[in-house]
């Protein structure tokens, strides 16, 4: 049986990263510059009394991204600086890591932890390796096209990265040569890329976009490339009561094993799947109340239990006309999944 636990939430704004560092502490970090840390241990969250929020570091910048090597957390914000955080030392707060390589914001942030690595990916069009064995003094920058990035992801155990761009381009990279990228494959949408993750395989990738599709690339048989949508919703049309195909952007996805994986949505649900027999295996609907579920991690603890964290966020502002529209903001949650 799926167990729910609500966590508290200090943001007032849209969570933009959730991620386990290890199954019994979790990260959030928020538009409003919070990075805050969680006990997420089975005794915390079955303690009803107890508070699972540990601590909150404020920013002066929003973040955008997160990561973690090890004991280090790394955050990347909107003025294209990268900072750190010992979370084992807790001491010094928030320091610099590396100040002014991005022109703009830190979209992406990723790990390759066996050549100790951080690569940053940025709206200024261009991805930047840091060395943390030399706390970042050593950098490699790839030579990309001229294009924005939206999503990355390394896959240590066959040496890849995988580049979504906005010119609807994805770049696969061999660490071993980043003279020029091994293969360029097409998206399969029509509109923006919201994530590309590794198959656990590392033989070809999953891509999920605002158009609410869901699609699965091999590198080596093509042939078996397939897409699917998902998170929409039949409503009526109340001028003409005709029937209309509500779309959802979906947010996240992450593997839970070798074959199923999860998708999170605008439409407050999530959606397991298996990619082998292409299949929907269960819906978990109305996560986030009637928000939107913007990010996922899940972790399996040491007794075998697994727990899917959800970051549950207003996504209202999509909807606004002006960049100066007020349209308030409703205040998030963070939700654990027990025995997904």
């Amino acid at each position: 049986m799926v167990e729910t636990v609500d966590l508290s939430c200090p943001s007032t704004d849209i969570i933009t990263n959730i991620k386990f560092i290890n199954p019994s502490r979790l990260i959030t970090t928020s538009f409003d510059g919070k990075l805050s840390i969680y006990d997420t241990s089975i005794q915390t969250l079955h303690n009803s009394s107890v508070d699972s929020l540990l601590d909150t570091y404020d920013v002066d910048e929003p973040i955008l991204s997160f990561t973690s090597l090890k004991s280090i957390g790394y955050i990347g914000t909107t003025n294209g600086c990268i900072r750190k955080i010992d979370f084992e030392q807790g001491k010094g707060g928030l320091l610099p890591f590396s100040i002014d390589d991005h022109e703009l914001g830190v979209q992406c942030l990723n790990t390759h932890e066996l050549r100790g690595l951080i690569i940053s990916g940025s709206w200024d069009k261009s991805v930047i390796l840091h060395d943390v064995r030399d706390d970042g003094k050593s950098k490699n920058i790839l030579n990309l096209p001229p294009s924005k990035v939206y999503s990355m992801d390394t896959h240590t155990e066959s040496d890849q990265l995988v580049i979504s761009t906005s010119d609807k381009i994805n770049y696969l990279y061999d660490f071993r040569n980043l003279s020029k990228p091994m293969t360029i494959f097409d998206s399969p949408f029509k509109y923006q890329t919201t994530k590309v993750k590794f198959l656990p395989n590392g033989k070809g990738t999953i891509q999920t976009s605002i158009e609410g599709k869901i699609a699965l690339d091999f590198f080596q048989n093509p042939s078996s490339n397939y897409a699917f949508k998902s998170h929409r919703k039949n409503i009526i049309d109340e001028s003409n009561q005709e029937q209309m195909d509500l779309v959802n952007p979906i947010y996240d996805v992450c593997f839970l094993n070798e074959t199923r994986f999860v998708t999170c949505g605008s439409d407050s649900s999530v959606c397991m799947w298996d990619y082998v027999t292409q299949k929907r295996v269960k819906q978990l609907k109305n996560i986030g109340d009637g928000l939107a579920v913007i990010g996922m991690d899940y972790t399996t603890c040491k007794d075998g239990v697994g727990l899917l964290a959800c970051a549950v966020s207003d996504d209202a502002f999509k909807g606004t006309k002006a960049i100066d529209e007020d349209v308030g903001c409703v205040k998030g949650k963070v939700v654990i999944k027990l025995g997904l």
